[in-house]
């Protein structure tokens, strides 16, 4: 199932929330109690990611892309404040720029709004242990799942303009002048 529609955004945060917890305490013995956070986050952003596409191989693409971006930070050193904002603004890049192409300046807006209001949420709650890194994940993604509701895709054919019946004729007639 594609998390591109409201439903299914939702299902993936229930889902994202309840999987955190025992992936973060399976995590302890390696990072840590309280620095389980970035890498499920990491994580679940390229499973969410995987799922903005329709076809298997951008899919694949996409979660292996994120994946090895999320790595790279992590690589470099990168808390969980720049790691999160750097997935943030990568996922927004995928969902409002390629995956679903959108008006640019509504989906610029939308992605800032829903981006700040979830980074704070996996900010705010996102330190203390498995149980804090499961809530923060479920939040985060929670946020994100009101994208598909205001994010700007409307109808089919909604972002072409439709001429008049008046305007359609005229340059009917004017090319049939012009001898096209």
């Amino acid at each position: 199932m594609a998390w591109r529609h409201f439903g299914g955004s939702l299902l993936f945060a229930a889902a994202a929330g309840l999987a955190a917890y025992p992936l973060a305490l399976l995590l302890v013995p390696w990072v840590g109690w309280a620095h389980t956070t970035a890498p499920v986050f990491s994580l679940a952003v390229a499973l969410y990611t995987a799922g903005l596409f329709r076809r298997p191989g951008a899919r694949a693409t996409a979660a292996l892309g994120m994946g090895a971006f999320a790595l790279a930070l992590a690589t470099a050193g990168a808390g969980l404040p720049s790691l999160a904002v750097s997935l943030g603004a990568a996922l927004a890049l995928a969902r409002s720029g390629v995956a679903a192409p959108v008006r640019p300046l509504r989906a610029l807006a939308v992605e800032i709004v829903l981006g700040t209001a979830a980074l704070a949420m996996l900010l705010l709650f996102g330190h203390g242990g498995p149980g804090a890194t499961a809530f923060a994940v479920w939040a985060y993604f929670l946020v994100q799942s009101v994208h598909p509701l205001v994010g700007g895709r409307g109808r089919e054919g909604e972002g072409v303009r439709q001429l008049d019946p008046f305007e359609e004729a005229r340059r009917h007639a004017e090319r049939i002048l012009d001898g096209v």
